[in-house]
């Protein structure tokens, strides 16, 4: 009796064993993990065009605030964000980036609505991730600003309340250079990502 418990007990260590080794050795250095790509070489000279792009709309966006700023503390008044000003800030930032881009440079479109959604239009999916990346980052900061009003006021109207709205100029162009930052680090890592792929060679 005591001898078929001892060798009971050794087949089910060693089943143990063998169990714990395919777990933890085996198994994860034969499986076999998927990567999505969004980007690859046909991408390239989009991405590289794209980070040209956005780089210029943060330098133009970080000298209108310097510029801003400069103007609130002559007038010991701080500017709120109008839809007047970010017009003729728009037309800044595509004069600057218009200064930079391809002239075969694609269409890129998107925007967050008043409750927080968002809407892309590109041509490729590479393009459209990148804009989605932007406007995630707008969105983000609509989620926080809803948040702020229902605690405060328990209710966030969204067809009539605009997050941007409640931002000083400054703050709603920070938001936009967060935005283009967040954009960037996509384009960055797919632009490694589409130099390595040779399928185009």
């Amino acid at each position: 009796m005591r001898r078929r418990q001892i060798i009971l007990g050794l087949v089910i260590s060693i089943i143990t064993i063998s169990g714990l080794w395919y777990f933890f050795i085996y198994e994860p250095a034969h499986r076999v993990t998927v990567v999505e790509i969004d980007c690859d070489c046909s991408d390239l000279a989009d991405i590289e065009n794209r980070i040209k792009e956005a780089n210029a709309a943060i330098k133009e966006y970080e000298k209108m605030i310097q510029e801003l700023k400069e103007r609130d503390a002559a007038s010991g008044r701080t500017t709120m964000y109008n839809s007047a000003l970010q017009k003729s800030s728009d037309e800044r930032i595509e004069a600057a980036i218009g200064k930079v881009s391809s002239k075969d440079a694609k269409t890129l479109v998107g925007e967050t609505a008043k409750n927080c959604a968002i809407t892309v239009n590109a041509t490729t999916k590479c393009m459209i991730k990148s804009m989605r990346a932007h406007e995630k980052s707008n969105a983000d900061s609509c989620e926080r600003v809803k948040d702020k009003l229902m605690a405060e006021k328990g209710m966030y109207a969204a067809d009539s309340t605009y997050y941007r709205d409640t931002f000083s100029m400054t703050e709603f162009w920070n938001d936009e250079i967060a935005a283009y930052t967040a954009e960037l680090a996509y384009l960055n890592k797919n632009l490694q990502l589409a130099r390595a792929d040779k399928s185009c060679q």
